[in-house]
């Protein structure tokens, strides 16, 4: 094994840019890491196993001997998309009964922060491999948004104003995508 190990860890394909975020994660592995990087609590998890199905991913479903496929093909179809996209909404909004991103994430993610940096500093902590361009764009059109209208009256960041909203957005981004 260990000579396989240098095998692979010398060879220049290891380190081909190319190959760096090019799996895409499973149903599975997406839950659990947008579980895992916010922090969620999880009373009910009978609301994750549904959303895992919804996915394409029933918790002990798979059909062949074989195991779950690994190719990006077989979860990035838009169907299968737009549960993810309502997965991210639905925990970043508190919708998703048993689940719960506790406030004490969004006041670390977020303290001594002020409004402006509120999308980078979620970003950091969503997505610490970075994040491209659009993603970076549909962020600053949130966060612009939100600070020009009346809410961001309010001194300090507040769990139930734009935060969940850009931490959807972050979950959902392709970026997040990515293994």
């Amino acid at each position: 094994l260990t000579a396989l190990v240098h095998a692979v860890v010398d060879h220049p394909e290891f380190y081909n840019p190319q190959h760096f975020r090019a799996k895409v994660k499973t149903p599975w592995e997406f839950v659990v890491s947008a579980l895992r990087v916010t922090d969620a609590e999880v009373e009910r998890p009978l609301q994750l196993f549904r959303a895992l199905a919804l996915m394409g991913q029933p918790l002990y479903g798979c059909d062949v001997p074989t195991g779950w496929s690994d190719r990006a093909d077989a979860w990035l179809d838009p169907g299968a998309m737009a549960f993810r996209w309502e997965f991210a909404a639905q925990i970043a909004d508190g919708k998703l009964k048993g689940v719960k991103i506790p406030a004490a994430f969004y006041n670390r993610c977020l303290r001594n922060s002020r409004p402006e940096e509120w999308a980078g500093q979620l970003a950091l902590h969503v997505i610490p491999g970075g994040i491209g361009e659009v993603t970076e764009q549909a962020l600053q059109k949130v966060l612009q948004d939100y600070l020009g209208g009346k809410k961001a009256k309010r001194s300090g960041p507040v769990v139930g104003d734009v935060a969940p909203q850009l931490v959807a957005l972050l979950l959902g981004s392709p970026e997040f995508q990515r293994q």
